[in-house]
């Protein structure tokens, strides 16, 4: 599964439709609540389940989308965030379409 498109919607919303056809539409203060790098994975095991981070908006805006190899996509946010890479799978699992918690 890979993606024949990927872009950035008028509201906000990173789309992406893949190779089987199916859409997702991700929010992207949900991309960003989930990156996989090791600074937010550390982060998210040390603080509280009731926690829910406060990002700016600069936090929560991309700058780019760019491929890794043939199975993932790096974001880089406008605060400068870039350290995160999503394989296609996890951005798979998260697809709000696909009916797995995408919050």
């Amino acid at each position: 599964m890979t993606p024949k498109t990927i872009r950035l919607t008028e509201t906000g919303r990173l789309t992406i439709t893949w190779d089987d056809g199916s859409v997702c539409e991700y929010p992207l203060a949900v991309l960003r609540r989930n990156c996989p790098c090791a600074a937010c994975l550390a982060d998210a095991q040390t603080r509280s389940a009731s926690f829910i981070p406060l990002y700016t908006r600069d936090a929560l805006t991309l700058d780019t989308v760019e491929p890794v190899g043939h199975y993932a996509l790096q974001f880089r946010w406008k605060d400068g965030h870039a350290t995160g890479i999503y394989t296609y799978a996890a951005l798979r699992d998260l697809c709000p379409a696909s009916g797995a918690t995408a919050a």
